[in-house]
């Protein structure tokens, strides 16, 4: 198994996809890429402002954006943090 991309959803009710996967231009495939969900596309948001505008604004993501931080480095924190919402509101109530 391997998981290339996290979906989730924004204070907006839009979908997002944070993870791994090409840029538009075709250049450097495995690069940490954040998509807006549009019915049946992925729209990429490869800007850094748009990126960071989508995080804060949108996603309501508990860490800190720094000033200076990258494009990968906006996406892999949001990709971490919604990957830790979720196991923990998967495994919250689990009774082993």
């Amino acid at each position: 198994m391997e998981l290339k991309n996290v979906l989730v959803e924004g204070k907006n009710g839009e979908l997002y996809s944070l993870g791994i996967g090409p840029r538009s231009t075709g250049g450097q495939n495995e690069r940490p890429t954040i998509w807006r969900v549009s019915g049946a596309q992925l729209e990429s948001l490869e800007e850094s402002r748009t990126a960071s505008s989508i995080n804060r604004d949108r996603l309501d993501l508990r860490f800190s954006l720094q000033p200076g931080f990258t494009h990968d480095e906006q996406v892999k924190w949001a990709t971490l943090e919604a990957m830790t919402g979720f196991i923990t509101k998967l495994f919250r109530d689990a009774r082993w």
